[in-house]
């Protein structure tokens, strides 16, 4: 990327804000995981910001008719790391790659402009759409928990705007991901559609699996990990989702894992695939050996070697490929 672009696009300004907005999270990042962590997680999280508004453009398969569709929820302080999950990804496929972003609320126009020179194929989908569209989906007079949850807890977006909006399959990624290897289960979902997630090694849920069956009523999936997730948007019953947040309690409602915990109800009531966990890992902990396999999800304590070393990892082993 030229210096000229690069200058027009305000990377001194984006960084500028990134700092000061996550002041909140650096402080965290200090509390959980020590200064001597928090400071080269900070800046390597600067040097992602600066290297991936550079990634270059993805451009289809010449001659590739067949798509992969997928969708992302990202913000001002998660596009980078948006970038380089789809990125990875898109380098697996061979064919039109083509993901939709939906926008937290928070993208700056500079950042809509990487995601679409990167991903020419790409929709960037605007929260006043997403409203309107709510308003007739969900209409607040008839889902008012639905849709007060939604303004209050940024992650029920991930739930609410992006499946309430849809009425076809979709794939949704979560950003803090990265692709290694081929990861041939879920492409081969493109082709046949059948709803599956990541597996988890805890029960990640808003509740205990005995509370979560008795609220929803019917046996729930263990260990479902939604930062991969793939359903058919148009089988959703969103009364019954109404109806199953009606009974958590209020505490329960708040959990940051209500989101993870709907979604793991709607893939048990038919058939469904879990995604292997030899290849598609969870990760909690850092490790000095990431484990071979086509997809990490980084949480938790991971973060740090996400932040520090795995993404120049992910660069190292696409440069060389």
């Amino acid at each position: 990327m030229s210096a000229p672009f690069t200058q027009r696009l305000g990377l001194g300004r984006l960084w500028y804000r990134f700092y000061h907005d996550g002041i909140a999270r650096r402080y965290y990042w200090r509390r959980d995981f020590g200064k001597e962590l928090a400071v080269p997680m900070t800046l390597g999280e600067w040097a992602m910001i600066a290297r991936a508004a550079t990634l270059p453009k993805v451009a289809p398969t010449p001659g590739a008719t067949a798509v992969l569709a997928c969708t992302f929820m990202t913000g001002h302080n998660f596009w980078h790391q948006t970038v380089f999950c789809a990125s990875s990804l898109a380098r697996q496929w061979s064919g039109v790659f083509r993901p939709t972003f939906f926008d937290d609320g928070t993208l700056r126009s500079c950042e809509v402009a990487i995601l679409r020179r990167i991903f020419p194929e790409s929709r960037v989908i605007r929260p006043d759409w997403v409203r309107a569209r709510l308003d007739e989906m969900l209409p607040t007079r008839r889902f008012p928990i639905l849709r007060g949850l939604r303004e209050r807890i940024p992650m029920v977006r991930k739930l609410v705007d992006l499946r309430a909006t849809s009425q076809e399959w979709q794939l949704y990624l979560d950003s803090d991901m990265l692709f290694f290897g081929h990861p041939a289960q879920l492409l081969d979902w493109n082709a046949r559609r059948i709803p599956f997630s990541m597996q988890d090694t805890v029960d990640g849920y808003c509740a205990t699996p005995e509370r979560v069956n008795e609220v929803c009523e019917r046996p729930v999936a263990r260990f479902v990990n939604a930062g991969v997730l793939a359903m058919d948007d148009s089988r959703i019953d969103w009364e019954r989702i109404e109806y199953w947040c009606s009974r958590f309690t209020e505490a329960e409602r708040r959990h940051i894992l209500l989101e993870q915990t709907i979604s793991a109800a709607l893939l048990s009531g038919g058939p469904r695939e879990i995604l292997p966990v030899e290849d598609y890992r969870v990760l909690y902990q850092p490790t000095e050996q990431p484990p071979e396999v086509a997809l990490l999800h980084y949480v938790h304590l991971s973060k740090s070697m996400y932040f520090i070393s795995e993404w120049r990892r992910y660069l190292a082993t696409s440069l060389a490929t």
